[in-house]
């Protein structure tokens, strides 16, 4: 990171993106922090006209493409106004919730998605964050689209914010961090301990065991080694290694109070149900196996399914 964090919201307007902003008080961010407001009008432009028309037709076609470019124009310059008033709501509400942060907000007319991963890698941001739906059935399946397409594609970290219905305001933090002994892992513990987080905030460290033997009672750090079906006790030694190591790194950051769990099974369906038993508020992950579009269908499933389905904000770390 640089000397400010950079915090790029994409904000639509619609409830959950209002659900998003007040996510963020619960997100460690520090008071000295850059955001940006960013609101995208969603433009379709009208294809072009077939380039093998006779004179005449090509005529018509010209006056037809003529219109509704200037259609399209119109409706560009519409939805941007509208965008404009709506990143300016977002930013004074952000304002209010922080005043000691920067904040500012732009708007663009285009495809959200697109627009959102561009603007993200050009600032560059260091944290995008994003609602789950949009204001419509149609906006629903276009905003879910959107951030499921943020959260796998962009270079940057990205938050998907879901307030839990139960999470009260000033209530103690609950994270949960999934981890796996990869590199990845460890950027989101760093991230996670970067953060600015207050007292009373509580950070439960999941490391996965996946094998292929049938899974075995949950262990917990710093016990005995476990030897699965698969002969897998070297490989949990080793991860054992690392959970203990990436403990030590979130116990030096300030405000967290730290456990740690290992367990056996699978990596989507354990931490699922460890968010929806600690209620948590986010569950961190790394980004592995999201870099390119075979490992993020190979490999990406831990991510992607927690991005799609998790009872509560998720952040898929990228450093």
């Amino acid at each position: 990171m640089g000397e400010r964090m950079k915090v790029l919201i994409a904000y639509d307007g619609s409830e959950c993106a209002d659900e998003a902003l007040a996510d963020l008080p619960r997100a460690g961010l520090p008071d000295d922090t850059e955001a940006l407001v960013f609101t995208v009008g969603d433009v379709i432009l009208p294809p072009p006209s077939p380039a093998n028309y006779d004179v005449t037709a090509k005529a018509m076609a010209s006056r037809r493409v003529a219109s509704a470019v200037g259609q399209a124009q119109a409706q560009a310059a519409q939805a941007i106004e509208e965008a404009r008033r709506i990143a300016g709501r977002g930013r004074e509400s952000l304002r209010s919730a922080f005043p000691r942060w920067e904040v500012r907000a732009e708007a663009v007319a285009g495809a959200p998605a697109f627009a959102i991963i561009e603007r993200a890698r050009d600032w560059p941001a260091d944290l995008v964050v994003v609602g789950t739906q949009g204001r419509t059935a149609l906006g629903r399946l276009i905003m879910g689209s959107v951030s499921h397409k943020v959260a796998t594609e962009a270079n940057n970290s990205v938050r998907v914010a879901r307030c839990r219905g139960d999470a009260r305001e000033g209530s103690p933090i609950r994270l949960l961090v999934g981890f796996d002994g990869s590199s990845s892992a460890r950027a989101a513990v760093r991230a996670v301990a970067r953060r600015a987080w207050p007292a009373g905030t509580t950070a439960l460290l999941v490391a996965v065991a996946e094998q292929q033997g049938t899974p075995v009672t949950a262990g917990l750090i710093r016990t005995a080694p476990v030897t699965t079906p698969d002969g897998g006790g070297k490989g949990r030694d080793t991860l054992r290694a690392a959970v203990e190591t990436a403990e030590d790194d979130l116990s030096a950051a300030a405000g967290l109070h730290v456990t740690c769990e290992i367990r056996d099974g699978d990596a989507k369906s354990v931490l699922m149900e460890e968010a929806d038993r600690s209620r948590a508020d986010c569950i961190f992950v790394g980004s592995r196996g999201l870099s390119g579009r075979v490992e993020r269908f190979l490999l990406g499933s831990v991510s992607a399914a927690l991005v799609k389905d998790a009872p509560c904000s998720v952040e898929v770390v990228r450093e």
